[in-house]
């Protein structure tokens, strides 16, 4: 459950503008203490503590939201003469664009016997390679289990 929408009104801007007296507040504080958020209370500030200019200034900026574009948004849920226009600029390039030439399934081509038998080839080393680390690992803890002994019996001769 979210916690009811505080109220902006002429007595919370008030005391806003109150708290503001203290040189050490912060915006963010101040919204804490008051109950809404740091964002409210900034433009809270901006409309000089006073409600009129508040609301005028989230009407204007709601106004400029709703006038913005989404970037982002499915084809799906577009009416259909945006999705034609959509689906339409698909088809162009733009300067400067990367093209690719995919192959669909009919156009792709069989492997040569020489590229099969190179990945062949280079799945076998990456498995030898990975056994080579594995012995060269249990090489060097047997050396090392070695080295152990030995300082066991030099310690052993020098009493």
């Amino acid at each position: 459950m979210s916690k009811p929408r505080t109220v902006i009104d002429q007595k919370l801007c008030r005391k806003a503008e109150m708290m503001f007296k203290d040189p050490k507040a912060t915006v963010k504080e101040v919204a804490g203490l008051l109950g809404v958020s740091p964002a409210t209370m900034s433009r809270i500030c901006t409309a000089g503590f006073n409600v009129e200019q508040y609301e005028k200034n989230n009407a204007e900026r709601n106004k400029k939201e709703k006038g913005k574009i989404e970037r982002f948004v499915p084809v799906e849920k577009l009416p259909m003469a945006q999705q034609q226009i959509r689906t339409d600029n698909l088809e162009e390039e733009c300067p400067g664009q990367i093209s690719m030439d995919l192959q669909t399934a009919e156009e792709k081509q069989e492997m040569t016997d020489q590229t099969k038998l190179m990945r062949f080839l280079a799945g076998k080393f990456t498995g030898t390679e990975n056994t080579i680390q594995i012995t060269m690992a249990e090489l060097i803890l047997h050396i090392g289990k070695i080295e152990d002994y030995l300082a066991q019996i030099l310690r052993r001769m020098d009493k």
